[in-house]
């Protein structure tokens, strides 16, 4: 039983044993037994008994078949069957009771259900509130794919636009600063364009 991971910067948050993932609403009878985990980039189920991949079968390199993007997940709902209660959960909020079951309604219109009769409660909570709080991150740069972005570096001491030193950047280029487009320019060998600051601050040319 092995997880797809995206590498060094996905970290698992949380995780919980014995979960049942349901398959379909009227009968329980394909439902899948495994293992629920959180990580910064995903929600992933882990079946007990894998299936051997079929010849040309394709697979993805960053999502298992059960799979969810935190990107992609619209609400996190948890049941308690026995005190008839439900709750939409937040990043950040509290759960008063044990979930027996977690419904996640994605983006893309899937709806996917996990049921926890025979997890630990304590545990099937825990990774109840790790989902809802790292789907809907307070600050949009604690997403995934603000971990790849760039470390500062520093360019040319003559990168000054009227004055300014514009040295500090990132390695991900964002053509704010001349030197990113003189560079561009360079790469691209086209000659016949050069760099001005006529229209900086998308100020419109006198001329």
């Amino acid at each position: 039983m092995e997880g797809q991971m995206t590498g060094a910067r996905e970290i698992v948050v949380n995780e919980v044993n014995f979960v049942r993932k349901c398959i379909s609403a009227e009968s329980s009878k394909d439902d899948l037994w495994g293992k629920l985990i959180c990580t910064n980039f995903k929600i992933s189920f882990v079946t007990h008994d894998a299936l051997p991949l079929q010849k040309f079968q394709y697979r993805s390199r960053l999502l298992g078949e059960h799979d969810v993007p935190l990107a992609c997940v619209e609400q996190v709902v948890t049941v308690n069957d026995a005190k008839g209660k439900q709750k939409v959960l937040g990043s950040n909020q509290k759960l008063k009771f044990n979930p027996t079951e977690l419904i996640v309604y994605c983006k893309d219109f899937r709806i996917v259900r996990f049921r926890f009769e025979e997890a630990g409660p304590e545990s099937a909570k825990k990774v109840c509130l790790a989902i809802a709080h790292y789907c809907q991150p307070a600050d949009p740069q604690l997403l995934f794919g603000f971990e790849y972005v760039g470390k500062r570096y520093y360019g040319s001491a003559g990168d000054r636009v009227n004055g300014v030193d514009r040295t500090g950047s990132l390695q991900t280029p964002l053509f704010d600063r001349p030197s990113e487009w003189d560079r561009e320019i360079k790469r691209t060998g086209a000659s016949e364009w050069r760099v001005c600051s006529i229209n900086e601050g998308y100020a419109v040319s006198p001329r």
